[in-house]
């Protein structure tokens, strides 16, 4: 989540982790909260902060070259192999392919960065009264559990939230830029800035 939900996402952990404060995954996110507010003040809401932050440059940058290169093969493939698809039918569809391939190549950084904001966010059940730097919250996964099992715990589940979510959101913006340059009185081509 963005730093602005921080706060209700280290309550969230909490509560799935079952380290409310209470020892019930039950608690509600109130009871959670003032527990956390009880024990650790105000910088117990912003643990884990720190991997989502830097895992959001790599993230876009690899996001967006994938599924541009992703959709430019597909289009003129499409193109090619269905001569009479129509255009616009080829570039949403290209759109929505490199959308699915752009969320898969995504987890490489957002699964290492989750599992470090989350054992951030509950690191403080085991007794510590800050959080564990990156690095080394990053090498204690790597040498309890391994890579898959560190590091990776999670990827499937992420990899199945990450293609369908990434495929609507590169579709349904390749959808609507047509509408809004024409909007805004800008015409250009695909690849012109909005």
């Amino acid at each position: 989540p963005p730093p602005a939900g921080q706060p209700i996402d280290t309550v969230r952990v909490r509560i799935q982790a079952g380290a409310s404060g209470t020892g019930t995954a039950s608690a509600s996110p109130v009871a959670v909260a003032r527990s956390l507010w009880a024990a650790e003040g105000a910088a117990g809401f912003l643990r884990g902060t720190a991997p989502p932050l830097l895992a959001t440059g790599p993230r876009n940058a690899i996001g967006f070259a994938v599924q541009a290169e992703v959709a430019r093969r597909c289009q003129s493939r499409l193109l090619e192999w269905r001569p009479g698809t129509a255009p616009e039918t080829a570039r949403l569809t290209a759109a929505c392919a490199g959308g699915v391939c752009a969320g898969l190549a995504q987890c490489l950084v957002i699964v290492p960065a989750d599992r470090i904001k989350v054992q951030q966010q509950i690191n403080s059940r085991a007794g510590t009264s800050s959080s564990e730097p990156v690095l080394e919250c990053a090498a204690r996964l790597l040498r309890s559990h391994g890579l898959v099992g560190g590091l990776l715990a999670g990827g499937t589940a992420t990899a199945m939230r990450q293609a369908p979510s990434a495929a609507i959101y590169f579709g349904a913006y390749h959808a609507l830029l047509p509408r809004l340059r024409e909007r805004l009185g800008r015409g250009g081509g695909a690849g012109a800035p909005l």
